[in-house]
């Protein structure tokens, strides 16, 4: 037993390092993406971090103008090789302040978080990005990338993050 307890964390190292070798590849390669300097990516999750304030006013999920153009930008990328093989995840994130204004709209920072990533996925979609490509998630504030201690920690969790993954195989039923 002991033997094969050993062996099992041998191959779970070795696993782990393999997976960490491809991350730390993906982030280069995001990082050549030369998307320049409105756009970010998350070390923790490889994700480019599209900044709330930029792509949407406190509590709404309607985007901005800017940020329409900045996501033309990143659209063109990801429609060309070596990116158009990837699957989109449109990730949503707020920072731990209760929903206050648009409460009647958006009952709470799932709600908000989810609406967000939605509405980016949306425009992707009118911008040539296949939806079969395109699936959103929303955390809330659970996965902040910043304490909240500060005003400009609160802004770095307001985002919405675009994180490629490999294409995965549904099953077909």
């Amino acid at each position: 037993m002991k033997k094969q307890v050993q062996s099992l964390k041998e191959l779970l190292q070795e696993t782990q390092k393999k997976y960490d070798e491809i991350f730390q590849k993906k982030l280069a390669s995001l990082a050549k993406m030369k998307l320049g300097k409105d756009f970010q990516v998350n070390p923790k999750t490889g994700g480019i971090v599209l900044e709330g304030d930029i792509f949407f006013q406190p509590g709404s999920a309607t985007l901005r103008r800017q940020g329409k153009e900045l996501l033309k930008k990143l659209a063109r990328k990801l429609r060309r090789p070596p990116y158009n093989q990837y699957v989109i995840e449109v990730a949503g994130h707020t920072d731990s302040d209760p929903v206050k204004y648009s409460k009647k709209r958006y009952k709470d920072n799932w709600w908000l978080s989810c609406a967000r990533a939605y509405s980016v996925l949306q425009y992707l979609k009118s911008l040539g990005i296949p939806p079969k490509r395109l699936y959103i998630s929303g955390y809330a504030f659970y996965r902040p990338r910043a304490l909240e201690t500060t005003p400009s920690g609160k802004k770095k969790n307001r985002r919405v993050e675009i994180v490629l993954h490999k294409p995965f195989h549904r099953p077909k039923f």
